[in-house]
C-alpha cells in the first residue's frame, strides 16, 4: 500500500511540478539547475548514506526520509521562493537517498527466499501502475481545479491544488511506512557501521578493474548525454509543442505502457541474441525516435517518438543489470553500484544544467544531438571493448 500511494503521488508531482514553477515565472535554466542540484546531491550522498542506513536500519531510514520529505514538500509548494526551493531540493535529495538504498534490501530481509521473486514482481508492478495512474490523472487534476474554481489555465493555484493531492498521498504513504517492521541489520554487515578504514572498505574488495573502468566509462557517457534531454522533456514539450499539464500527463502515462510490454518480452529476446547485443541494439534503435521527438510535425507524433525512445532505453535495464552484475564478483557489487550512481548522477546533473541553458535560449536541438551522440559513442564503445560478449548468445 505504501508503494502504491507513494507512486501515485510521485506520478502527479512528475507531471505538475515543473509546470508549476513555470507558472510562477521561473525559467528553464532555474528548473534545470534545481533538477541537476538534486541529482548531484544524490550522487555525493550515496556512499556516506549507505553507511548511515546500515547504522540506523532500513525501516528507520525509510521512515526518516518520509518524515522529513513530507513537510519539506508542503513548504516548497506554499513558499515557492527560489532559496527555499533550492535548499529543500538539496535536503530532500539527501534524505531520499536513504530510502533508495533501503527499499530492496528491506524486501530481501523481510521475505523468505522462495517468495522474493513474487514479492519483487508485485512491488514493481504496483509502483509502475501507480506512477502511470499519477501521470494520467495529474494533468486532469489541474484542469479540474481550473474548472471548479474558475481559475486561468496557467494559474499557479491550479497546479498547487494538484500538488496538494501529492502531499496528501505522501502522508498516507508515510502512515503505511510507519507500520513496517524493523529488521535489524545482519551481523555480517557490522563492520560497515564503523567509519574506520573507509577507503579500505571502499576499494579493497575490487579485483575486476579492467571490466569496471569500461563499465563506468560507458555509463557516465550515457548519463551525461541523457542529462541534456531526459529530465527536461516536460519543459521541452511545453516550450516547443505548447503541451498543457493534461496533455503531458497523458503522454507520460502512455509512454510507460510500451516500456512495460518491453520488459516482458526483452528476456526472451536476450536469450536468443545475447544480453549485451540486445542492450546495445535497443540503445542504437532509440536514437531515431529521439530525433523524431525533436522534428515531429505535431505533438501526437512527438509523443509517439518519446514513448518508443523511453521504452527502448528502459526495457533492457534488468538485462543490463544481469549482464554486468554477472561479470562482477559478489563482494564487488555494492561498491561498483555506488560508483555507477556517483558517476552517472554527477555527469547527468552537468548535462541537465547545460541542457536547460540550451532550452531557454532556443538551442534545444543541440541537446538532442548531444544525447544521440553520447548513446552512439557509449554503445559503440561497449561493442568494441566487449566484442566476445557481443558474439555470445
Amino acid at each position: 500500500m505504501a508503494t502504491f500511494f507513494a507512486g501515485l503521488g510521485a506520478g502527479i508531482n512528475e507531471v505538475n511540478f515543473n509546470y508549476y514553477l513555470l507558472s510562477l515565472g521561473y525559467n528553464e535554466i532555474f528548473i534545470a539547475t534545481l533538477t541537476s542540484l538534486g541529482t548531484l546531491t544524490a550522487a555525493i550522498a550515496s556512499i556516506p548514506m549507505s553507511f548511515l542506513v546500515n547504522k540506523i536500519g532500513r525501516r528507520n531510514a525509510i521512515v526518516t526520509n518520509q518524515m522529513i520529505s513530507w513537510p519539506l514538500f508542503l513548504l516548497q509548494v506554499l513558499l515557492p521562493i527560489s532559496p527555499i526551493i533550492l535548499g529543500i531540493s538539496v535536503v530532500s535529495s539527501l534524505v531520499s537517498t536513504m530510502q533508495g538504498l533501503s527499499e530492496r534490501p528491506l524486501l530481501i530481509e523481510s521475505t523468505e527466499e522462495d517468495k522474493r521473486v513474487n514479492v519483487f514482481s508485485l512491488v514493481t508492478m504496483t509502483s509502475l501502475v501507480a506512477v502511470i495512474s499519477g501521470n494520467f490523472f495529474g494533468g486532469k487534476l489541474t484542469y479540474l481545479a481550473t474548472q471548479m474554481f474558475s481559475l486561468p489555465a496557467e494559474s499557479p493555484w491550479a497546479y498547487r491544488a494538484a500538488l496538494f493531492c501529492t502531499s496528501v498521498l505522501s502522508g498516507v504513504a508515510m502512515s503505511c511506512y510507519l507500520r513496517l517492521k524493523h529488521v535489524p541489520i545482519n551481523a555480517d554487515h557490522a563492520d560497515t557501521r564503523s567509519n574506520s578504514h573507509f577507503f579500505k572498505r571502499l576499494f579493497g574488495n575490487l579485483e575486476s578493474f579492467g571490466f569496471i573502468w569500461k563499465l563506468l566509462l560507458g555509463q557516465m557517457l550515457i548519463g551525461f548525454g541523457a542529462g541534456f534531454t531526459v529530465p527536461l522533456f516536460s519543459l521541452f514539450f511545453k516550450k516547443v509543442y505548447h503541451a498543457t499539464a493534461d496533455q503531458w500527463g497523458t503522454i507520460s502515462s502512455i509512454a510507460k505502457l510500451p516500456m512495460f510490454l518491453g520488459v516482458l518480452v526483452s528476456p526472451r529476446i536476450a536469450r536468443r541474441f545475447g544480453k549485451l547485443r540486445t542492450v546495445v541494439f535497443c540503445q542504437y534503435l532509440s536514437i531515431p525516435f529521439l530525433l523524431l521527438t525533436l522534428f515531429a510535425p505535431n505533438i501526437a507524433v512527438a509523443g509517439f517518438g518519446f514513448a518508443i525512445r523511453h521504452a527502448l532505453m528502459n526495457m533492457t535495464e534488468p538485462i543490463w543489470a544481469s549482464f554486468y552484475m554477472g561479470m562482477l564478483k559478489p563482494k564487488e557489487l555494492s561498491t561498483v553500484s555506488s560508483f555507477i550512481t556517483v558517476g552517472w548522477n554527477t555527469l547527468n546533473a552537468t548535462g541537465t544544467r547545460i541542457g536547460g541553458s540550451f532550452l531557454e535560449s532556443g538551442k534545444h536541438p543541440w541537446s538532442f544531438y548531444i544525447t544521440g551522440l553520447a548513446y552512439i559513442i557509449a554503445s559503440s564503445f561497449y561493442s568494441i571493448v566487449w566484442r566476445k560478449h557481443m558474439r555470445k548468445t
